[in-house]
């Protein structure tokens, strides 16, 4: 077993994980698209990120929070199926996108029917993530916490900033 499995299963905090990513880490993982993530977003992330690279995978945080303005816009150019942005997991601050590197550092996204992305969807769901692979409408880098919108916005209404904010996403 490598030292970064023993300290991974021996149960480092969430700042020690992020040393042991290395390459895992990207860019994206600074701004509102990872600070507005909800911290168990942001830890179970981390999580997955470190046991997908001890399993061999190469892959990265491409995207977390997102603005109901970008929601919108991601409807207009089609790849959001949702009828309203605030029913997105992303706008929570309860879902994030891992995707694959190439040999360049870049992000990309294997065909869905690539195992990979069978090896990655397992290691989400054993942290207990949710993985949009299971969709009927397959969403393959899709991993979000298990709540339910309709309960935040039972709670919330429209309030996304206000549930960010009692989670300890935003001051």
């Amino acid at each position: 077993m490598t030292r970064a499995r023993v300290l991974l299963f021996a149960g480092v905090g969430v700042g020690a994980l992020a040393l042991l990513l290395g390459s895992t880490m990207s860019d994206n993982m600074s701004g509102p698209t990872w600070d507005r993530l909800v911290p168990v977003m942001r830890h179970k992330v981390l999580r997955l990120l470190a046991q997908a690279k001890a399993a061999g995978l190469s892959v990265m945080f491409f995207q977390g929070w997102r603005s109901p303005q970008q929601e919108q816009a991601n409807q207009a150019k089609g790849t959001s199926f949702l009828s309203d942005a605030l029913n997105s997991y992303h706008i929570w601050g309860a879902a994030a996108d891992i995707v694959f590197q190439n040999a360049l550092g870049q992000p990309y996204w294997p065909d869905a029917a690539d195992p990979r992305w069978q090896q990655l969807g397992a290691i989400g769901k054993s942290l207990g993530l949710t993985w949009g692979g299971d969709w009927h409408q397959k969403d393959m880098a899709h991993f979000q916490l298990p709540l339910s919108i309709a309960q935040l916005r039972d709670q919330y209404g429209n309030d996304y900033l206000a549930y960010l904010h009692d989670q300890g996403a935003i001051a």
